[in-house]
Order: C-alpha cells, then structure tokens, then sequence
C-alpha cells in the first residue's frame, strides 16, 4: 500500500494486473479500492471489465464510471446500455450516460423509474415520458396499468390514448390483468380508426362494453358492412 500511496510505477502496475485475475472477489476488491487511492489513467484496465461474465464484477465497474468524461468509457457504457441481456446493467449505464449529458439516454431513466416504490416518482416519470410525444413510450406505460395506485393507472391510461400507439392499445385490450374499464377505452380508441384494429376494438365493445357501446358498436358493425 505504501509503494502504491508514492505511485510506484511497479506497483500500480501489479495492483491493475489483478483487474485480468480469473477470480471474480479479486476483481471486485480491486474495483473497491481503486477510488480510494486517486490513481490515474486506469479507465482502460476497467473497460474490459464492463463485459465480464461475472454481473457483480460488471455492476461494479459500471459503477466505477460514474460522473466519467472519458469519451472511451462513455462509449463503452453505451455498448452496455443498447445491448446487455441484463436490463438493470442496462439501466445503470444508460443513467451514466444521461448524467454525463447523452440526453438520449433519459427516457431509459424514466423507464427504470416506472417501477419506483416512489407512486410520485412513477407519476413523474409517465408525465416525463409522455411529454416525449414518442409512440414506443406507450408500449412501457401498458405495464403500469395494473399499478395499484389508481392515479397512477389513470394517468398512464390518458398518456397511452394520446399517443396513440395501435400495438400498445391492442396490448391493453387483450391483457386480462388490466381493469376493464381501461381495456374499453383502449377499445373505444382503437374502433375509432380502420382496417382489422378498429374490428378488433368494435368486437371487444360488443362483448364487454357498457350498454351504450354495445349499441354504438353494434350500428358501427352494421355500417362497414353496408358499405
């Protein structure tokens, strides 16, 4: 420890060479002690780290990265964030990334923040993601539809209408899980449009709508077949 406090060139060098040891507790107290001493131009000997086969090893040097500039890092952690298997390595890359200004990292954030225990952290996250105006959002926010707060639901449910997402809506028709009363509107949405989506939102209304979109459904069924 003393040769590696007055940067002993030797010594550094053996301490970052335990980064390649196969055993994945060497790597982790390495990647633990590294902030601790103020060594410099170490960025390279971690990067590799950032695909290793054991995920704490690689939790650990994603965490390594936070708050870096280092374009090499930076790119290496977005590799992780577009690609991982791993969707909470995912998610700690890609809020590097928005921390260090790559804005079109953020709505990853915010996907990660839907499943907050936060229900106000959720809310802002489904108004954040919404105000984003882009379609796949929707797809994300179906999931928060069985959140068991019923703001939560109902704001989610307007943010998915207006987005007007055709898959997303379909999802919520055909998801058992969600209340019914969402599965209509998305119904109602969907019937609204043409070819086999509004059939399909017009048969789930006869079936399960209140009485007044049984009917509605009903006279429009019978209006695409007389013309």
């Amino acid at each position: 420890r003393q040769a590696i406090d007055k940067k002993d060139s030797k010594a550094i060098k053996a301490l970052l060479t335990l980064l390649e040891s196969p055993h994945a507790y060497v790597k982790m107290e390495i990647l633990k002690a590294l902030p601790k001493l103020g060594l410099s131009k170490v960025d390279d000997k971690i990067i590799p780290l950032l695909s290793d086969g054991n995920s704490e090893v690689k939790r650990a040097a994603i965490t390594f990265f936070a708050g870096t500039k280092n374009k090499k890092a930076l790119s290496a952690l977005e590799t992780v964030a577009k690609s991982d298997p791993d969707a909470s390595m995912q998610s700690a890359a890609a809020r590097i990334l928005s921390a260090a200004g790559k804005s079109e990292y953020a709505v990853i954030v915010l996907y990660d923040k839907l499943q907050d225990k936060d229900d106000g952290i959720v809310m802002d996250a489904i108004q954040q993601l919404a105000a984003t105006g882009k379609k796949d959002v929707a797809n994300a926010l179906v999931n928060t539809l069985t959140h068991r707060n019923a703001q939560v639901q109902q704001m989610s449910m307007k943010s998915i209408i207006e987005l007007d997402n055709n898959a997303a809506l379909r999802k919520v028709v055909e998801t058992e899980e969600i209340a019914m009363k969402y599965r209509n509107q998305a119904a109602v949405k969907l019937a609204g449009g043409t070819g086999e989506d509004a059939e399909r939102g017009l048969r789930h209304l006869i079936a399960n709508g209140t009485t007044p979109e049984k009917v509605s459904s009903v006279e429009a069924v019978a209006k695409r077949r007389l013309f």
